[in-house]
Order: structure tokens, then sequence, then C-alpha cells
């Protein structure tokens, strides 16, 4: 059955004239427009399957991330790898260089070689340290961002069906108090 215009102001006189002004004025601020229909439970339904393929495509790339964060962690893995190389190299030079500084001790010209030589080991070391600092500091930038990404997909995926199941609900008890204060004014007021 559909409601005209005309219904809605006469059911909103009604109630003015048997509660009053301020109520007939709430009632018509709470009935839907004329013309409109209360959400029935194919619309639901459809909601349902549409947020059930959102929640599809999302798992879907949360799949894509969760394969690109492997990915990430095997090349950090090989990182790790490639630096504890280094790492067991420098510790060979390092030997190296303390039997040269055992031998040159008498030496004093061939100490001062060696010195500078020990200045660009360290100035080398250096450079890996501040390589590292700099691969951990781009690490967790990364991390940042993806944490970031993932929170503002889940955010917003949580807010559109929070915005859509409170849309259809406040639909729908509109729809309901405006069919009970007819059915009310229609047994009370209309005797």
């Amino acid at each position: 059955m559909s409601v005209y215009e005309r219904d809605r102001n006469a059911l909103v006189e009604a109630v003015a004239d048997s509660w009053g002004e301020e109520v007939a004025y709430t009632l018509s601020q709470l009935l839907p427009p004329a013309g409109s229909r209360p959400a029935a439970q194919a619309d639901v339904e459809g909601v349902l399957v549409a947020l059930d393929a959102v929640d599809a495509r999302l798992e879907g790339r949360i799949v894509g991330l969760e394969r690109r964060f492997d990915g990430l962690e095997r090349r950090f893995d090989g990182l790790e790898r490639r630096l504890d190389g280094v790492e067991s190299r420098l510790d060979g030079v390092e030997s190296r260089l303390d039997g040269v500084e055992s031998r040159l001790d008498g030496v004093e010209l061939r100490l001062d070689g060696v010195d500078s030589r020990l200045d660009q080991v360290e100035a080398r070391l250096a450079g890996v340290e501040d390589a590292v600092a700099t691969l951990g500091h781009t690490l967790a930038t990364l991390t940042e961002r993806i944490d970031g990404i993932v929170h503002r997909v889940n955010a917003d995926a949580e807010r559109r069906f929070t915005d859509l199941v409170t849309s259809q609900t406040r639909s729908l008890m509109l729809s309901l108090f405006g069919t009970v204060v007819v059915i009310a004014a229609l047994a009370f007021g209309l005797r």
C-alpha cells in the first residue's frame, strides 16, 4: 500500500488534534517521505551478498600483501646472510691486521703505513654500519607504511559496513515506527 502525501498530512493533523502540535511535528520528522519503501529482506540479503564480495576482495588483497611480506622477508634473510659473510670476512681482515701489528712492532715506518691501512678499514666499517642503520630505518619505514595501509583498509571497510547497516536499520525502524503510529492513530484517533 503506497502512502500519499495527503494521507501523511492527514495523519499528522490527527496526531496534532489528539496529542498536540509538538508530538505531531516530531512524528512528521520520523515518517519516511511519501513514496519511499522500507528495506525488504531481499534488500538486506543483497547488502549481505555485497559485503561478502567486499570481504572476499579484501581477503584476496590481504593474501597478496602476505605474499609480498614473505618476499620481503626472504630478501631480508638474504641480506642478513650477505652481512654475515661480510662480517666473517671483516673478522678475517681484523685477525690478519692483528698479525701484521705484532710483526711490525719494531719498525716504526712500517707501523705508520699499517696505521693508515687500519684507518681505511675503520672507515669502511663505519660505512657498513651506516648502511646497516639505513637498512634498519628503511625496514621500519616500510613496516609503518604497510601497517598504515592495512589499518586504513580495515577502517574503511568497517566504516562502510557500519554506515550501510546503520542506514538500513534506521530506515527499517522509521518504517516500523510509522506503521505503529498509523495503526495507533487509526485505532484510537479515528473512532
